[in-house]
């Protein structure tokens, strides 16, 4: 394959007048013999040709006729070498910025997960987002039933601790109660009296008033406890952890209260299968396998857990 470039060749036209092809002599040269000539050559041919013994040189490479003054103008470059240079070094100039823009980019350091997507406002390929999905849990429970407080003591909060980054908790207070509704007012009938009521209330509006889910399970899991005196508990446990309790207690003492405990009786109430035992747990809306769930919750979570980043289990 040949290329086709231009070279200052300094030769006698006495010489090989067939292997040039002339171009008209310039006004400037200082020697009649000397021209400009288009040649054909090899792209493999990278070697210079020197002149030595009266052999004419050949310098491979454009920037050869641009680097160094030419002798026959008195170090003085032509005003078609200068245009022709800043037009070579703006081009140049221009391809480097692009490569730059092309192949410079810094990829994120989770560039070879295969749980990614890609999304950029300009290309939609430039920016890696690691996908991670929580587990949905929900916990239907009772604040004065026995099991339940075993399962928040024993089994929720030592889980959650360990995998609070995989899950995303909901606790529904409320378990085999009834709402009943007269004149636009909502009573309830809970399992273990009127004492559970008021405690699954005191519940309801601490997980609707505190919104920091590992707070708002240290409180619950404060007043499970010892729950026999439900304001009394309440007020210790939600100070203890830095929250207002007189915003507790309005919820409680207001059509508030009522309704956000009326809530999570629906929730309760829509479970599919129907809720048989108390605590109920769903992870991302199932109730499968709930003997183990009860039992050991913490490994029910890690086999369960389909994201990338496995937890240490």
């Amino acid at each position: 394959m040949f290329t086709k470039f231009w070279s200052r060749l300094s030769l006698k036209t006495g010489n090989d007048k067939k292997s040039v092809k002339e171009e008209p002599r310039a006004e400037h040269w200082s020697h009649p013999d000397e021209r400009i000539v288009l040649l054909e050559l090899p792209v493999r041919t990278q070697a210079t040709h020197r002149k030595e013994n009266g052999v004419g040189r050949v310098a491979w490479g454009v920037w050869s006729s641009y680097l160094k003054p030419d002798s026959y103008s008195n170090g003085k470059r032509s005003s078609v070498d200068a245009w022709t240079t800043v037009l070579v070094s703006l081009v140049l100039t221009l391809v480097l910025i692009n490569d730059m823009n092309t192949y410079g980019k810094v990829r994120p350091r989770w560039a070879n997960s295969t749980n990614s997507i890609y999304f950029n406002a300009s290309d939609l390929v430039s920016q890696e987002v690691e996908v991670n999905p929580p587990m949905n849990v929900a916990v239907y429970y009772e604040a004065l039933c026995p099991d339940s407080r075993h399962f928040v003591m024993k089994q929720l909060t030592p889980a959650y601790k360990k995998l609070k980054d995989i899950i995303e908790l909901h606790l529904v207070p409320y378990g085999k109660a009834s709402t009943l509704e007269k004149n636009g007012k909502f009573t309830f009938d809970c399992q273990h009296g009127p004492v559970e009521c008021q405690a699954n209330m005191v519940h309801a509006c601490v997980t609707n008033i505190v919104k920091d889910q590992t707070k708002q399970l240290s409180i619950v899991h404060c007043m499970i406890d010892k729950n026999m005196q439900p304001l009394v508990a309440g007020q210790k446990c939600v100070e203890s952890h830095k929250e207002r309790w007189v915003d507790v207690e309005n919820c409680v003492n207001s059509d508030q209260g009522a309704s956000i405990l009326k809530h999570m009786g629906d929730m309760t109430h829509n479970l599919k299968p129907k809720v048989s035992f108390i605590p109920t747990i769903t992870i991302d809306g199932s109730q499968d396998d709930q003997k183990h769930v009860l039992q050991d919750f913490h490994k029910v979570l890690c086999r369960r857990f389909k994201g990338p980043k496995q937890p240490s289990c």
